[in-house]
């Protein structure tokens, strides 16, 4: 009887350079796992546990444990390679646990090449070179594949790596299953002067020309950081409050200090802004990147600037009450952008192409201090001391266990599938940078003594 484990996801048996047999009865996307399209695993009616003739994936005869017949005319298989974890951190090991098929017996050799890892990244981000990353792979005698990275650069991105397991044994085939584990990319924040990494872990990212995870350093680069967001095309970009005029860079996620460019200056020939003092950068689901612009003393005070997606100057919207003050964007529903204004206490609904709300999006939001939006589609408010969770359908929950910060929680950022990093912009401790999932605290993302540590004045996913 072959080794089996019930695998949690299914993977396909595919060719490689050598005879490679696939077993039938997993090659279709839509095959239930037990067969048929009917027949429960333990056999409906038929009290055999074997399902009788209505399971295909039994048949019937020749019994459940089909030999070659079950491996598609091979002497034995890799049914399913199950990874212990679909998405984790850096330096977290993760194993892939093999379903064998081998009725005869055979004995069995595994290999788990490192030159058949393959890397892929959500659409935009510039693919991976493997050997800008460090991890180990390995496998044992009975086929449960080790794998861990152990090392990134500060422009890592979240990626995905498919392994494969292949198995032979002498005078027969060699087969293989596939499988995948998700690593998540680094959070970068702008410090005073320079640009940090800290991999998904909350250990400092390996810096190649610098020290202490530095991503983006030295005066021709960037001089003031301030906050940043990662466009869907790939690119970083960065508000620069230390040039003058004021600007914003575009950097490429290859290398460190691969500055691209600058977005371009606004129709009255100046930078978008002159010593702003809110923060507010959304791209939009169209791709227009809007940036809030708010300069006391000015008229108007506070104005919204439109960008597309490569730089290239759209707009102005001066908002039609003069009295409002804002502080936090986050991209809208259809093509809209969400702003939180702090004399009302709303947050407000702007379609980039009109001056005035078309809608209260929230209301009796008091002290808004930062917006974002996460994958999952929910939104995210700090206000001062405490952090509530809007979620798609409109309820608004208090996120559970939020420590009490030094100032408050002025900054937010969205990070991975459902949730969003905290920043306090007074400390310069592991204490000022928390990780919230859900309507829960994860917890401080940097581990204690390991640095840098620094006052966040903007960040972002690397996701």
């Amino acid at each position: 009887m072959g080794r089996r484990v019930l695998p949690i996801l299914l993977f396909l048996v595919s060719a490689c350079g050598q005879e490679i047999i696939v077993n039938e009865r997993d090659s279709g996307p839509n095959v239930p796992r037990d067969g048929g399209t009917d027949a429960p695993r333990d056999g409906g009616a038929d009290p055999d546990r074997d399902g009788g003739v209505e399971s295909e994936r039994d048949g019937g005869e020749p019994p459940r444990d089909g030999g070659e017949e079950s491996c598609g005319g091979a002497p034995y298989c890799i049914t399913a390679l199950t990874p212990s974890v679909a998405r984790t951190v850096v330096r977290a090991p993760v194993t892939f646990e093999p379903e064998i098929e081998n009725d005869g017996g055979a004995t069995l050799e595994f290999s788990a090449p490192t030159d058949a890892v393959v890397a892929t990244r959500r659409e935009g981000l510039p693919p991976l070179v493997l050997t800008d990353v460090t991890f180990d792979l390995s496998v044992d005698a009975t086929g449960l594949v080790s794998f861990v990275v152990t090392d990134v650069p500060t422009w890592f991105a979240t990626t995905t790596f498919e392994i494969v397991l292949r198995a032979s044994a002498t005078g027969g085939p060699t087969v293989e299953a596939r499988a995948s584990v998700t690593i998540e990319g680094n959070l970068l924040f702008g410090t005073s002067t320079s640009v940090y990494a800290v991999a998904s872990d909350g250990l400092p990212a390996t810096s190649v020309n610098f020290d202490m995870g530095r991503f983006l350093n030295g005066d021709s680069f960037v001089r003031r950081p301030n906050d940043m967001i990662l466009l869907r095309n790939g690119e970083l970009l960065v508000q620069d409050l230390g040039t003058t005029p004021q600007s914003l860079k575009r950097f490429q996620l290859t290398g460190e200090n691969v500055l691209l460019g600058t977005f371009e200056t606004d129709d009255e020939g100046t930078a978008f802004m002159d010593s702003s003092s809110a923060y507010g950068m959304a791209q939009l689901d169209d791709g227009r990147v809007v940036v809030l612009d708010s300069r006391t003393g000015r008229t108007p005070t506070v104005r919204f600037v439109i960008y597309e997606e490569d730089g290239t100057y759209v707009r102005s919207l001066v908002p039609t009450d003069p009295t409002l003050r804002f502080d936090g964007l986050a991209p809208g529903p259809n093509d809209t952008f969400l702003a939180g204004e702090t004399t009302t206490r709303k947050i407000l609904q702007y379609d980039p192409d009109m001056s005035a709300p078309i809608a209260d999006f929230a209301t009796e939001v008091a002290g808004i201090s930062a917006l974002a939006r996460g994958a999952d589609g929910s939104y995210y408010v700090a206000t001062g001391s405490s952090i509530a969770r809007i979620s798609p359908m409109g309820v608004r929950s208090m996120v559970n266990g939020v420590p009490v910060p030094t100032y408050d929680w002025d900054h937010l950022a969205p990070f991975g599938p459902t949730g969003v990093a905290a920043t306090d912009p007074v400390t310069d401790d592991m204490l000022n940078l928390i990780i919230i999932e859900g309507t829960t605290n994860r917890g401080y993302h940097r581990v204690d003594n390991t640095g840098p540590y620094r006052v966040i004045y903007g960040m972002t996913h690397l996701d």
